[in-house]
């Protein structure tokens, strides 16, 4: 599992665990998801290597977490389980940043 899924997990489950007016409380595998395709690439900027990446992730969330209300469920498929969630993610942050030494050759 990449660093990225892991922080996306993580943020899902703060998501799921925050009180949301009476959604039940979140449990390990109210949502999964997986990572489908990354893309990373460097840019360089006056001598300093910067990483970038985007991600698209799909999985599932059951039905009464923040990721599948209830209420939207019954308005829009009545008897459904789970609900389908896609996610896509990317930074151009610079927090992986590398000092590039030119070559003398």
């Amino acid at each position: 599992m990449t660093k990225r899924a892991v922080v996306v997990l993580c943020a899902l489950t703060a998501m799921a665990l925050a009180p949301l007016g009476g959604a039940r409380a979140a449990q390990a595998a109210d949502a999964t998801l997986y990572e489908l395709t990354e893309n990373m690439w460097t840019l360089l900027d006056d001598g300093v290597r910067m990483r970038a990446a985007s991600s698209s992730l799909t999985g599932s969330a059951a039905v009464g977490t923040p990721l599948c209300p209830a209420t939207l469920v019954a308005s829009s498929n009545p008897g459904a389980s789970y609900c389908v969630v896609n996610a896509t993610g990317g930074t151009t942050s610079t927090r992986r940043r590398e000092r590039v030494i030119p070559s003398e050759r």
